[in-house]
């Protein structure tokens, strides 16, 4: 398969991309798209969730970036139904 893989990239004229990095991609797309950690795990086929998470930590972040702010925008939205004048 390694083979067959490198053909079609050099067909491609595609550099620096291994299966690995093809798995990685994956793995972090899941995680960016708000997959549940444990089904990644899963077909990711690691035998233990801690491995995913280790691996997965930095696309973690972005999904924590995004939940605050969500929180901020809902925060904002009652403070709004309330009265509130926000400048």
């Amino acid at each position: 398969m390694r083979t067959r893989f490198k053909r079609l990239l050099n067909r491609l004229e595609i550099e620096h991309v291994t299966v690995h990095t093809l798995r990685h991609s994956f793995c972090s797309t899941l995680a960016e798209n708000g997959v549940n950690l444990k089904t990644a795990s899963e077909l990711m086929g690691h035998a233990d969730i801690n491995t995913t998470l280790a691996i997965y930590t930095h696309v973690c972040q972005k999904q924590k970036n995004k939940a605050e702010k969500f929180e901020l925008d809902k925060a904002i939205k009652r403070a709004i139904s309330y009265g509130l004048k926000i400048d």
